[in-house]
């Protein structure tokens, strides 16, 4: 048998790696045809430092969402401005910020990834909804986020961010 021989377990090897390179190509441009992997850039500190301004990321949606998980999402009064916060609470949850603290079911939000600092002035409380979740930035003192917009439906997220940076 020639080394370039049809049956020449070379070729076997070169046909089977070309066929899984194929399969995978055509299963990301499935996943990015039907929107479940999309590209995602930051465009704001509001989560620095996990993330900042300008990285690119490979948001995708999941079968469900869980708190910490960072999330991109759409306001009803921006649908085409896309926003990353973080998952601090998930219905049914009672969140509460007393001097800039905030609680969830009586316990410390989880926290981001850096420290935060107390944002002084702001006492509120929310009832977040079964199918609703609470967001909230890392950089928590300066994050517009569910504590100015209230609990978010789960409907209005489209992905979380996956691998980063781009």
């Amino acid at each position: 048998m020639t080394r370039n021989s049809p049956k020449s377990p070379l070729t076997r090897l070169r046909v089977a790696v070309a066929t899984v390179i194929l399969g995978i190509l055509f299963g990301l441009l499935y996943l990015v045809q039907t929107r479940k992997v999309a590209f995602f850039e930051v465009t704001s500190q509001s989560m620095a430092p996990t993330l900042q301004e300008g990285e690119r990321f490979l948001m995708f949606t999941p079968s469900q969402y869980r708190v910490g998980d960072i999330v991109v999402f759409s306001l009803p009064e921006t649908p085409e401005t896309h926003t990353v916060k973080r998952i601090i609470a998930e219905g049914p949850a009672t969140v509460e910020v007393r001097d800039g603290l905030i609680r969830v079911n009586g316990r410390p939000a989880p926290p981001p990834q850096g420290d935060a600092p107390p944002i002084p002035g702001l006492n509120a409380d929310w009832t977040v909804q079964p199918g609703e979740v609470f967001l909230a930035g890392d950089n928590r003192d300066d994050s517009y986020d569910s504590r100015d917009y209230g609990p978010v439906p789960i409907e209005r997220l489209q992905g979380i961010l996956w691998l980063h940076p781009f």
